[in-house]
């Protein structure tokens, strides 16, 4: 059965003063992508990787009554190649290398995400934020010319929370999850590769212009 969207948890957003945030602006943020929530650890053999992103922040937008942030961004998970040696058997000379399957998995993404809840805490103004987001991953084996890519965009949501530390620089916590590879009927199922579904989580640092 296709995964088409998976809801993901909460974040925070950051801005010395609320008004700051209820002001439309450019924003920009980088950060720490952590891989080992989904199945882009078990291809990767990585559980950190860089994350950069950037967007617009519509402070009520229309007549919704809600923010609205578009945005793109893009990840890279450079796979590793693990090598490990077995003893000696007839078909294989002592202390053969083998060398497992990783591969280097990019994604271009965008979305757009409805602020849902905001106010202050402890001073500090926080807004919570959700919505949908399309991936586009590709993914090359770093041992051998091997492809995972699968050129269509795919549908999945993600959640987010901003919490300012300056006027202009705020930290946000993102979760993303959603479908990458359903697999055909009668196709083999194969572990981390057929069915893919990632899902990550993301600390990024923002500044807003």
């Amino acid at each position: 059965m296709r995964i088409h969207s998976i809801a993901a948890a909460g974040l925070l957003a950051l801005s010395t003063t609320l008004g700051a945030q209820d002001a439309d602006h450019a924003q920009a943020k980088a950060g720490l992508l952590l891989t080992s929530m989904g199945q882009l650890k078990g291809i990767t053999g990585k559980n950190t990787a860089p994350n950069y992103e950037l967007g617009y922040y519509f402070a009520n937008a229309g007549d919704l009554g809600l923010d609205l942030m578009p945005y793109a961004g893009y990840l890279l998970i450079e796979g590793k190649t693990d090598i490990r040696y077995v003893p000696a058997a007839p078909s294989v000379p002592q202390g053969a290398p083998i060398a497992s399957q990783f591969y280097k998995v990019s994604a271009f993404r965008f979305g757009v995400d409805m602020v849902w809840a905001k106010g202050k805490l402890f001073n500090q103004a926080w807004a919570f934020r959700t919505g949908p987001v399309f991936h586009n991953y590709i993914a090359e084996g770093k041992r051998t010319p091997n492809s995972l890519t699968n050129k269509r965009w795919q549908i999945g949501w993600r959640a987010g929370v901003d919490v300012a530390i300056t006027s202009k620089f705020f930290l946000a916590l993102d979760l993303s999850a959603g479908e990458w590879r359903g697999g055909a009927p009668g196709e083999p199922r194969l572990e981390d590769v057929n069915p893919n579904n990632p899902a990550y989580g993301a600390f990024m640092v923002g500044y807003r212009f």
